[in-house]
């Protein structure tokens, strides 16, 4: 299965403190830069910290979330954090993220805030839910891949970290995270 629960200790802090992670976020959420992900109207990226530019001027805002993120074992090292946010009226598009899990890469789903409704396509597969209070990793993000949220009245909110956890990542492989990445966000701002 390409979408599973997990138990990771390091991560346990997040799940423990997603209430008031999620009452942080929300004091806060129409103060904060945002981007959409190929220009999706109704899916923001909350860029929070990550191995290219660091903190971003979002990340000053969060100080739960910074001093979680502070906390986080020296041996997991951290590739990028955000918020990935979705509207109701959400119909994704199929993507994949051909990033290299091989070479121990790992993308984590803290969810924070699911309504009633939203799913999680991977193509062939039967749709997924998200539970708040679990962590889940995307273990293959090289497959096609959306998000669906047709109808509803909340944000869906999901932390998501993606880390390097069995060694220190190459200069080459950021290089090919960072380009993997840039490929899928080409995204605008708003304001």
């Amino acid at each position: 299965m390409p979408f599973e629960k997990v138990d990771k200790e390091w991560l346990k802090p997040f799940v423990e403190n997603r209430e008031n992670l999620l009452k942080e976020y929300n004091s806060v959420k129409d103060t904060i830069k945002r981007q959409n992900p190929q220009y999706h109207p109704e899916w923001d990226i909350i860029f929070l910290k990550d191995s290219w530019f660091g903190e971003r001027k979002n990340y000053s805002k969060l100080p739960l979330l910074k001093s979680l993120m502070e906390n986080i074992p020296d041996d997991i090292y951290l590739v990028l954090s955000m918020y990935s946010v979705i509207q109701p009226g959400m119909i994704g598009h199929f993507h994949s993220e051909p990033y290299p899990r091989e070479n121990g890469y790992r993308r984590y789903h803290i969810p924070l805030q699911i309504p009633k409704g939203v799913r999680f396509e991977v193509e062939g597969e039967p749709l997924y839910d998200w539970e708040v209070g679990e962590v889940y990793e995307f273990t293959n993000p090289g497959t096609m891949h959306r998000i669906l949220y047709p109808e509803g009245n909340k944000e869906r909110v999901v932390f998501l970290i993606d880390v390097f956890e069995d060694h220190k990542p190459t200069k080459e492989e950021l290089d090919y995270c960072y380009v993997t990445g840039s490929r899928f966000l080409e995204y605008s701002e708003k304001d």
